[in-house]
């Protein structure tokens, strides 16, 4: 009798542990990753956990596809080293999004078209924001580009039409084409490097907010200094 009852209660456990995982939106393992893991909570929550790189998904789906309007906020947890391609575009509802210092890289397109996608902060180990990254991420603020990277992606800030600031470290060498087209709210460019560096970067065409907008050098030149203002004479021989 006492046998019976211990089979009981671990069949008991091992259901109530199954409702549980199936009372979750979604969980499951990244395809092609190094032990990456993905869950989404009631709360519309993403996290993605793990160590190593998602998968890109350029010309497929991510796991999460069918939950796409349910994701209001994605957690990256330390140890991803890179954000897939396309892997969160069309989340239309994600409103913030949480990336740690180990992401290297973020691949084409990855938030394109989150429209409520108001801020978000940058890990300093990018080298290039790739293109589309942020394309039509409507609800988009202000952006400040990590020091460290050299190349601002074909389109990848189009049409975000609510953003008013943007800084731009003086490591950029390469803006390219359409990356602030359609950025009609683009009032101030903070720039990390000098007069003459800003002019040595390569704008590409459709970029004309950003050129026409405030520019606010952080390093300004050194300039000869003034002539001084004291009084110069003597006596007349």
């Amino acid at each position: 009798m006492e046998e019976w009852r211990n089979i009981m209660k671990k069949l008991l456990s091992a259901l109530l542990v199954l409702v549980m995982l199936l009372s979750l939106p979604g969980i499951g393992a990244l395809a092609a990753s190094d032990g990456l893991t993905w869950s989404l909570d009631k709360k519309g929550t993403l996290t993605i956990s793990g160590k190593g790189e998602m998968p890109d998904y350029s010309g497929d789906t991510p796991p999460w596809e069918k939950y796409r309007d349910d994701i209001k906020a994605v957690v990256i947890e330390k140890g991803v080293t890179h954000i897939g391609a396309q892997c969160f575009q069309f989340c239309t509802n994600l409103k913030s999004v949480t990336i740690p210092s180990s992401v290297e890289s973020i691949g084409a397109a990855a938030f394109y078209r989150c429209e409520k996608l108001s801020a978000v902060s940058l890990p300093d180990a990018l080298t290039e924001i790739a293109d589309q990254t942020f394309d039509h991420c409507t609800a988009l603020k202000s952006i400040v580009i990590p020091d460290g990277v050299t190349r601002i992606g074909e389109s990848a800030f189009n049409c975000c039409s609510a953003l008013k600031t943007v800084d731009i470290p003086a490591s950029v060498e390469e803006i390219c084409d359409s990356a602030f087209n359609g950025c009609q709210k683009l009032e101030t460019v903070y720039y990390g490097g000098t007069a003459s560096d800003w002019d040595e970067i390569e704008i590409e065409r459709y970029n004309k907010r950003l050129t026409s907008a405030e520019l606010v050098i952080a390093d300004t030149e050194t300039s000869a200094p003034a002539p001084s203002e004291k009084p110069v004479g003597g006596k007349l021989k």
